[in-house]
């Protein structure tokens, strides 16, 4: 029997899945400003939180293959003398993370998830019926 379609909707599955959890950790550190630092010039300096996506390229077996970079877009930059994280010149770097967008990823990625639930039904459906001929 034929499972290329079930295997095909599962590895689509796990694309969308990793999607939704790359928008959902956006969404979580959206105002983290000093998720790392760094030491420049004697200086120790807070860096936010930098956004990621998901870039997918075919395997070897002509499924989704996905992997996690980091968005290179400049960080935000906001006049905040009083905040622990802003530098000597009260500036302060907010991440590059624009929520808005990464809610309308979620949904696009939760929306795609259904659409390959659907496609495995169908093909365990089809695959159920063809057993019942069989039989």
């Amino acid at each position: 029997m034929d499972v290329g379609a079930i295997e095909t909707s599962a590895a689509g599955m796990r694309a969308q899945r990793l999607r939704m959890e790359t928008a959902a950790l956006n969404l979580a550190n959206a105002e983290t400003t000093g998720f790392s630092t760094e030491e420049r010039d004697g200086r120790v300096e807070h860096v936010p939180y930098r956004r990621r996506s998901v870039e997918f390229s075919v395997g070897v077996d002509g499924r989704p293959v996905g992997r996690v970079v980091e968005d290179a877009s400049p960080f935000r930059v906001e006049h905040e003398p009083g905040h622990p994280h802003a530098g000597p010149d009260g500036m302060l770097l907010r991440p590059n993370v624009h929520p808005l967008a990464e809610m309308t990823e979620l949904m696009a990625a939760s929306r795609a998830y259904e659409a390959n639930v659907a496609a495995l039904d169908t093909a365990k459906a089809m695959h159920a019926a063809a057993l019942r001929i069989l039989a």
